[in-house]
């Protein structure tokens, strides 16, 4: 074997291969194998090999600030014995004892990410890792990829389970679902759908999948839809669907119509567990608690179910403000009303705990901080109020925006993000007294609720000229709150489910 001179004799005539330690990584060397006999010896048979760069860390080596990203022992590196513990440093200050961590960057650099593997023997080998950190790539992208557009109304971005993926449905002309990589702005594909969504989503599952209703009975209107935007399953239920749909842990998907009708959707199929028809003539918002019991709004009343449809309770004439969704917090659930205002329910019971009367139109989207100090919008006012658990006035901030169907995202230091309709602003509010602490141009309308996802920027969706909306993206370098129903939907995934 040359470059080295070595001669390898192998006695083992029953070898049809044998590992040559101790090359050189990228380096060509040449063997010339010579059998020998009893008669003599053959002619060289020479070839050549050349052993590939084995790194010792496995990850992506280019990251976007905050872009989460696995790191993994190669174990084709680490070959001394049996691995018993592992030891990394990012670079960065931080360190973890996981096998596969997975890390996010807080700013830009270059860090060499350092792994230290103990073998059983107690013995210990190193490598280590240049992962170059590089600034977000985008913060905006239109609604428009193969030849299907649309702008953004009520619906607020929600995420993959590992915070990769973004999914906004858009409102009009159609109700296509959009997915977009987080970390370059391209979108990953479009599911079409011919009409309007307008709320009723989008919702992702811990498997990835993601539920769409819709507010039409003309098509199909509640679908499953693959992580790679292929269908899953679609059904048409008795009328459109305006209300958010909820998820329980167990994997039953709740969808509420306008027509008052609450259906109990097997997620894996979509074949119909169970349905109930409700009072009032509109079905207006879904959420399900930490036991399972699922509780629906509607124009007339709301309601508590067991999972088997057995019902717990009715509180009858309440208007819950349509294209909703409720707060839950602790044994108390909150819904916004139709015509203004926020009225406090007694989970285990119904009964109903206080309302908080307000008259400047539709309210919409309740947060509920970890303190169960609430926070609402109003349809076509310009008013955030701010109230406390016992239902009294915190605060109301008049912000000199409209805010139509405005819906927030509660930080974990106390900042409520929402956007406008007029003058095209997102705003940050400090909860303690509603002042404005923060405040960017959108440029379009915001009719809708906000996020903050989990490379702490803040999204939301927009209406633009000729029906086509836009993601905006903006650096608040926060994270969102998750002791609390701090979005609407209760999480980034838009799950609807108390945690």
């Amino acid at each position: 074997m040359n470059p080295g001179n070595q001669i390898i004799n192998l006695d083992d005539t029953s070898l049809e291969e044998y590992i040559v330690d101790g090359l050189t990584n990228d380096q060509e060397y040449t063997f010339n194998v010579v059998c020998v006999y009893p008669t003599g010896n053959s002619i060289a048979v020479e070839t050549s090999a050349t052993p590939g760069l084995i790194y010792p860390i496995l990850a992506s080596t280019e990251l976007v600030v905050w872009e989460p990203s696995t790191f993994a022992y190669n174990d084709m590196y680490f070959m001394a014995g049996e691995v018993k513990s592992v030891s990394w440093d990012f670079g960065d200050g931080t360190t973890s004892g996981e096998n596969n961590p997975v890390h996010a960057f807080t700013t830009t650099g270059t860090y060499t990410v350092a792994v230290t593997v103990t073998y059983v023997n107690n013995t210990t080998e190193s490598g280590s890792l240049t992962v170059t950190v590089g600034n977000y790539k985008w913060n905006s992208v239109d609604l428009n990829f193969g030849g299907l557009t649309g702008y953004v109304k009520t619906s607020n971005p929600v995420f993959s389970p590992d915070g990769k993926t973004m999914y906004i449905p858009t409102s009009t002309p159609a109700g296509h679902l959009f997915a977009i990589d987080v970390v370059s702005g391209e979108f990953k594909w479009v599911f079409a759908i011919s009409q309007i969504t307008y709320g009723g989503g989008a919702l992702v599952a811990p498997d990835g999948t993601i539920y769409q209703c819709v507010r039409n009975a003309t098509i199909n209107n509640v679908y499953a839809i693959n992580p790679n935007g292929t269908q899953k399953w679609a059904v048409k239920l008795d009328a459109a669907i305006g209300a958010f749909p909820a998820l329980s842990a167990d994997g039953v998907l709740y969808c509420l119509t306008n027509k008052s009708t609450l259906y109990a959707l097997d997620a894996s199929s979509g074949a119909i567990k169970w349905q109930q028809s409700l009072d009032g003539a509109t079905g207006s918002a879904v959420a399900i608690d930490k036991a399972g019991n699922v509780y629906a709004g509607t124009s007339a009343a709301i309601y508590s179910f067991k999972s088997n449809k057995e019902q717990n309770w009715k509180l009858e004439e309440v208007n819950v403000t349509e294209q909703a969704t409720f707060a839950l917090k602790d044994q108390v659930l909150y819904a916004t009303l139709k015509n203004g205002g926020l009225v406090a329910v007694d989970m285990t019971n119904g009964t109903k705990k206080w309302t908080y009367p307000t008259t400047k139109g539709d309210a919409y989207f309740p947060i509920a901080d970890k303190n169960g100090n609430v926070y609402f919008t109003e349809k076509g006012s310009q008013t955030v109020h701010a109230v406390n658990a016992s239902g009294s006035k915190i605060w109301e901030k008049n912000v000199g925006n409209n805010l139509n169907y405005s819906g927030g995202a509660l930080s974990t230091d106390g900042i409520l993000y929402i956007g406008t309709q007029s003058n095209n602003k997102v705003l940050g509010l400090d909860i303690t007294n509603g002042n404005i602490v923060f405040e960017e141009t959108v440029g379009q309308q915001v009719m809708a609720a906000v996020s903050i996802g989990p490379d702490r920027r803040l999204y939301c969706g927009t209406i633009g000229s000729n029906n086509i909306g836009s993601i905006k993206a903006f650096a608040v370098n926060k994270t969102l709150a998750t002791d609390s129903w701090s979005i609407r939907g209760g999480d980034i995934q838009g799950t609807n489910r108390q945690k």
